[in-house]
């Protein structure tokens, strides 16, 4: 557990913020495979796809 101490030693990102970040970096690690993204992250392809919209996070199609 990280005491309020210690909290200065990262930066306190908003969960929006954090997940959009991530998002970002996943989907680029995945090449625009938002199925096995999806599989991977335990959510639908649908929910996946709603979360990269809202935070115009985007990908392309590694069939494309």
């Amino acid at each position: 557990m990280v005491s309020p101490n210690n909290v200065a030693l990262f930066d306190v990102v908003s969960l929006e913020n954090a997940e959009q970040n991530y998002l970002a970096k996943v989907v680029e690690h995945f090449q625009g495979n938002t199925e096995e993204l999806a599989l991977k992250l335990g959510v639908s392809s649908r929910t996946l796809y709603r979360k990269l919209t809202k935070y115009g996070v985007s990908f392309t199609s590694k069939n494309s």
